[in-house]
């Protein structure tokens, strides 16, 4: 078994724990990237974001856009 299929079938267990409560320690991983702050949430509130291709779409990619420097008006306005 590799090691993400590993690191995959431990978020799937983990998911399971019926529990009141769920707690994340977290660097800042909106300076790493959006996928794995889309992660955090998804632990701690399951679907709140969406799926993941649809937090991409409507979310991650417009913010990346409008942060390059060279972004135009509307994709920074539309962040």
């Amino acid at each position: 078994m590799d090691f993400l299929t590993f690191i995959f079938q431990v978020t799937l267990a983990v998911k399971q724990f019926c529990t009141p409560h769920r707690l994340i320690l977290s660097g800042s991983p909106m300076q790493n990237n959006l996928k794995e702050l889309w992660s955090l949430f998804d632990f701690i509130f399951p679907g709140k974001l969406g799926t993941l291709p649809v937090f991409l779409a409507q979310m991650a990619v417009p913010i990346t856009q409008g942060g390059y420097a060279n972004a135009s008006e509307v994709q920074v306005c539309y962040v």
